[in-house]
């Protein structure tokens, strides 16, 4: 469900695995990025996560989003296929997730599962086996107006790895666009993706 404008929280942690997907939910995220290490078999995804949606504050109509750029990256990643229809640029509309049995370099990476993912965008469809994943928020979460922020304001694109909270304060701050219109808001967060509305 989500949020009304005055409930208070607290960001729960900044790095979030394949133990968190049945809390997580994908819908709407914009991608801006993806890359492939052929080198240490990942597929890293640049998105702006939707931690929680915000039911909106009279006279608004529309709602607002807790949100931050994060680092999406999956591991032991192969069969990897897409097929994409139309569109510069790619809006999830939700992540599916299938068992696939067990790796079959199992023993070498010491992991007995992997799942098939399947990303549902709006402008098609891409998937690719792994046996699992990390999200890395890399700034503190901000409330703002739009589901996407503008490359200038979360400083292009990136794959950093560095949660937020270790890096340097000056580093971990977010220079937020004027046009995200973002909010201000008390710097005690609780943000846990299991308020994140919509489908995953």
């Amino acid at each position: 469900m989500p949020l009304t404008p005055t409930d208070p929280f607290e960001l729960e942690k900044a790095i979030w695995t394949e133990e968190d997907f049945d809390q997580m939910g994908w819908h709407d995220v914009h991608i801006h990025a993806i890359a492939f290490s052929t080198v240490t078999h990942e597929l890293l995804l640049d998105i702006d996560y939707m931690f929680a949606w915000v039911d909106p504050e009279a006279p608004e109509v529309h709602y607002t989003f807790w949100m931050a750029p994060c680092t999406l990256v999956f591991a032991n990643v192969h069969s990897f296929a897409a097929e994409i229809e139309t569109g510069l640029g790619l809006e999830v509309s939700h992540v599916e997730r299938e068992d696939a049995g067990r790796p079959k370099n199992a023993d070498y990476i010491k992991r007995e599962k992997e799942w098939k993912w399947t990303f549902n965008c709006q402008e098609g469809v891409f998937s690719f086996h792994a046996v699992g994943y990390q999200q890395i928020t890399r700034s503190r979460p901000v409330r703002a107006k739009s589901q996407s922020f503008e490359w200038e304001g979360r400083g292009g694109v990136s794959f950093a790895r560095c949660p937020y909270d270790q890096t340097d304060s000056e580093q971990a701050r977010m220079v937020v666009p004027t046009s995200a219109s973002v909010f201000n808001a008390s710097p005690s967060f609780n943000l846990n993706p299991a308020i994140n509305a919509g489908p995953r």
